[in-house]
């Protein structure tokens, strides 16, 4: 039996962020405080950085580029909870969050030059059809 995801608060919890990093492989963001607002019911998952990696070709995922959370000292031990794939926008990135066996969509929308990062998480249990994820992506 499918979810019903037409009972669930579908208004994402957006995070900016700036890149303060450019290497050959990847970029790390810093988050911009200057657009920030904690909101008081977000759980936190995110970073104030985090590190956007192209795909090497060792997961058989398809992902365009991985997401590390900066939860260590070491990049390299760092979580890496998603990939981010194409989507029907060049510049947005889809992406989803497993949390207590329940996944949460997640939406990655990068500015013309990559000098801006916003993540558009939505709730926890939030997990549509491809349909309607094409269909948010082109209200972005």
């Amino acid at each position: 039996m499918k979810k019903d995801n037409t009972k669930v608060e579908t208004t994402p919890i957006i995070h900016t962020y700036k890149p303060t990093k450019v290497n050959k492989a990847s970029i790390i963001y810093n988050i911009d405080y200057t657009r920030y607002l904690r909101n008081p019911n977000c759980d936190d998952f995110f970073t104030n950085l985090i590190k956007i990696e192209k795909d090497q070709g060792y997961s058989k995922a398809n992902a365009k580029y991985w997401l590390r959370i900066r939860n260590q000292s070491n990049w390299s031990k760092c979580q890496t909870p998603t990939g981010l794939f194409k989507t029907i926008r060049q510049n947005v990135f889809r992406g989803d969050i497993l949390s207590n066996k329940v996944k949460s969509l997640i939406l990655f929308y990068f500015d013309e030059e990559y000098n801006e990062l916003r993540i558009f998480k939505y709730q926890r249990g939030y997990n549509p059809s491809r349909k309607i994820i094409d269909q948010i992506i082109k209200s972005l």
